[in-house]
């Protein structure tokens, strides 16, 4: 009678020798003289503030010369694995998703500042518990 012969899974091994030796190999992606490219500009850090309930309440001020209505086209070369708001964490989709969903809290970019606001809640939120419990109100009407 033959015996059993136990198998263990190989493929998890060989995406992780895949990740490791993309890591090694492109870690000098770029490198050379540094004639090719030209430095980076130094710039500050991009900083945002925290907006108030009033900031919250919307709808967000008007964009000068903006016109209403149009056709947005993306280009995503690698096409969308889902859709689902639940699992889109980074990314084009990620951004791409901002076209059509919506959040607990929203940057609301006036004059190229960026402010923190409630989008769907009444305003950005309150912790407690050290920051580990966050509380938020959702505004009227939101079906």
């Amino acid at each position: 009678m033959p015996s059993k012969l136990s198998h263990r899974p190989r493929t998890v091994a060989v995406p992780a020798i895949a990740v490791v030796a993309t890591l090694l190999c492109s870690g000098s992606a770029g490198a050379g003289k540094g004639d090719d490219y030209p430095a980076p500009k130094e710039t500050a850090p991009l900083t945002a503030s925290l907006g108030t309930a009033k900031d919250s309440t919307g709808p967000a001020p008007a964009i000068a010369g903006a016109c209403e209505g149009g056709t947005i086209h993306i280009a995503n070369p690698t096409g969308y694995a889902h859709l689902d708001p639940q699992k889109i964490y980074a990314g084009e989709t990620y951004n791409t998703s901002l076209l059509w969903g919506r959040q607990l809290t929203q940057y609301q970019v006036v004059d190229g500042k960026p402010t923190l606001v409630g989008d769907l809640a009444t305003d950005t939120g309150t912790s407690s518990d050290g920051g580990r419990t966050w509380t938020y109100r959702l505004k009227d009407g939101i079906a």
